[in-house]
């Protein structure tokens, strides 16, 4: 038994339906953007880092016990379900996010700073805070965003 032969124009078409397919059959891009933003709070002074802005009355709400948020660093990245991402902190260790996946509620990741971890679930475009470890006089909070 021989199979039939295809049309040039055949073939093309065969191959261009296969190539806009693939995408459909592979399943939908298994990663996911953040925003980590690295936040030193101290009760040396008074006042919140004019980059803070759109924070303020959220950390002030929520860390009362400080009277000072300074920006240390914004961290913005996209991780593969499974993989982490990692960076150093003003305190001398690393923050480790890991996208374990998506949920009806949003994403699933474990964070891990020196003293602890935890899992979460990140609404799409919400943002939780994460108090963290000591660094110098103050003390380090991670206001983590999952990008839409």
């Amino acid at each position: 038994m021989s199979l039939p032969r295809l049309s040039p124009l055949a073939f093309l078409a065969f191959l261009a339906l296969a190539v806009l397919a693939a995408p459909a059959v592979a399943g939908e891009s298994d990663d996911a953007s953040f925003a980590v933003e690295v936040i030193v709070a101290d009760r040396n002074g008074q006042g919140i880092d004019g980059e803070l802005g759109a924070l303020s009355d959220r950390l002030r709400s929520q860390f009362p016990q400080f009277s000072r948020f300074r920006r240390s660093a914004t961290h913005a990245f996209r991780v593969a379900e499974g993989d982490a991402h990692r960076f150093s902190v003003p305190s001398g260790s690393q923050f480790e996010l890991t996208y374990l996946g998506e949920e009806s509620e949003g994403v699933r990741v474990r964070i891990a700073v020196r003293g602890g971890a935890s899992t979460v679930v990140l609404p799409r475009g919400g943002m939780i805070f994460v108090g963290g470890p000591t660094a110098g006089d103050g003390t380090l909070i991670f206001a983590i965003l999952a990008r839409p």
